[in-house]
């Protein structure tokens, strides 16, 4: 090749990694730039009205069912800046107190972190013998 041609084809190459920038940087980290989450953490938290938590609670987020666990609590990935529903489950020996007939609407932002909290009291008589 003659020297004429090698700097054709280095001048082309630089032109075509201008225009995609991304191909100058596969394999490297990129800094500098600002991505958008695209999605958004929730945690739901079960509790008793003492504060004490109630683990491996259902629950339900936009119909999709889960559970807590061991420690009362689940985080779950969502879509960003639209409504959620989070639907509390009955738990046998408990009644809910909060949310309001079990049922939580939240938006959260992208990248945006939120907790949901149920609340439940004890049901039952104590046996005096």
């Amino acid at each position: 090749m003659n020297m004429k041609r090698l700097i054709t084809i280095f001048f082309a190459l630089i032109t075509v990694f201008s225009f995609f920038p991304g191909l100058s940087q596969a394999g490297h980290k990129i800094t500098g730039r600002v991505y958008k989450a695209k999605t958004a953490t929730l945690t739901v938290a079960t509790q008793d009205h003492k504060g004490k938590m109630i683990p491996n609670v259902p629950f339900s987020v936009d119909g999709e069912k889960k559970q807590t666990g061991k420690d009362g609590q689940a985080s779950v990935e969502v879509a960003p800046d639209k409504k959620i529903t989070v639907r509390f489950d009955a738990v046998k020996g408990y009644r809910i107190q909060k949310p309001k007939n079990g049922i939580s609407l939240i938006k959260i932002k992208a990248g945006e972190k939120k907790t949901v909290q149920a609340v439940y009291k004890k049901t039952g008589k104590m046996l005096v013998s």
